[in-house]
């Protein structure tokens, strides 16, 4: 498939989907980068990335009264007043309307955050500043980073019950051609890291097998070639109209059933607007073609399958991520199986074990 075709397929998606377009639900509580399942959202194919990074809020000037902005970076969070713009401070992440009690978290911060940042967090909950709680705790994910730390676990377990409630208010396409397979993540070694909670490992069925072959034990399996796995080598695609935020492509793709590190994988990841990006990992080493800067189309294709990094077989893990560079809850536009049938799905997240495709079909290369 060339770009060509997979952008006028993306734009006929656009055509036929019969959601209204809608724009930011603006909380007056709080306002944030990505909402509840409460909130309205939009078809990501409705607006052209300016329009989407236009309307989005973080890049709008304060109307009304004070707010308290937290950005999406180690930027301080800052009271701003009428006619400033949040994201005058970096990478914008949410903001509500100042009240007391916020004006004493940004006195307390600093000497907290040096005594036990945890602490602060249980201050923000016992203040019910919830989404102040919740901005500390992406804090200190950020700052630990090592998912296989004792200290990073204490705060992941707070704060992944902020995240279970959020959504995000755009809905995308997928980011592949044909049918996938979306599989079960039977050890939770997504769940584990703010990075990946939720995201997908994506793979091609045939037959109910991810590749060609018999395999009757660990060593058989890992006899099989990387050419063996239906999913090698296909394309992704960008979800909608972006620019490259970072890429990776330099890695060796590594043989069946041996693991390659964390942080040697492959990867795109393009920023959608409003806050939102999507993120594409294990690539194949080569494949990518695209580059930090560059404007991606709808249905552009960004890299290949491979098998690079922590992955035992060739297969897509792909996740929408915020400017903090965290896995949020996604809302998706496809079909699903079901039975010998397909329903249409819109504005909502994949299910694990399930077999998707896009609403409008795609030529496979």
């Amino acid at each position: 498939m060339n770009m060509n075709e997979g952008e006028q397929t993306l734009r006929n998606l656009a055509k036929r989907s019969t959601i209204p377009v809608l724009s930011i639900c603006l909380s007056a509580l709080c306002l944030v980068a990505h909402g509840d399942n409460r909130k309205p959202w939009t078809f990501a194919l409705d607006k052209s990335f300016e329009e989407r990074e236009k309307a989005f809020i973080g890049n709008v000037a304060i109307s009304g009264d004070d707010q308290l902005v937290l950005p999406a970076s180690w930027t301080a969070p800052k009271i701003m007043s009428k006619g400033s713009f949040p994201k005058s401070l970096g990478p914008f992440w949410g903001m509500t309307p100042v009240r007391k009690d916020h004006r004493e978290y940004l006195k307390i911060r600093t000497e907290l955050l040096k005594k036990d940042p945890m602490k602060l967090v249980q201050w923000c909950e016992k203040k019910k500043l919830k989404l102040c709680a919740e901005y500390e705790l992406r804090i200190q994910l950020q700052r630990i980073h090592n998912f296989k730390a004792k200290e990073y676990k204490k705060y992941h377990r707070k704060w992944i019950k902020y995240a279970d409630k959020r959504q995000i208010t755009t809905s995308f396409p997928l980011p592949f051609a044909g049918e996938w397979h979306i599989a079960k993540d039977t050890t939770g070694h997504h769940r584990i890291k703010a990075g990946a909670a939720y995201a997908f490992d994506c793979v091609i069925h045939k037959n109910k097998k991810a590749f060609r072959g018999t395999v009757k034990s660990q060593r058989s399996f890992e006899r099989l070639a990387l050419g063996d796995f239906y999913a090698w080598n296909k394309p992704i695609l960008a979800q909608a109209d972006g620019i490259v935020l970072d890429t990776q492509d330099k890695f060796d793709d590594h043989r069946i059933g041996k693991l390659g590190g964390f942080n040697e994988a492959n990867y795109v990841s393009v920023n959608y607007g409003a806050g939102i990006l999507g993120f594409y990992a294990h690539l194949k080493k080569g494949s990518v073609t695209v580059k930090k800067g560059d404007k991606v189309k709808a249905g552009q294709v960004i890299g290949r399958v491979g098998n690079s990094g922590a992955s035992g077989m060739p297969h897509l893990h792909f996740t929408m991520i915020d400017r903090f560079g965290i896995s949020v809850k996604g809302r998706f536009h496809y079909q699903k199986k079901s039975g010998k049938k397909w329903r249409e799905v819109k504005g909502k997240n994949l299910v694990e074990g399930s077999t998707v495709k896009n609403i409008a079909a795609f030529k496979q290369n």
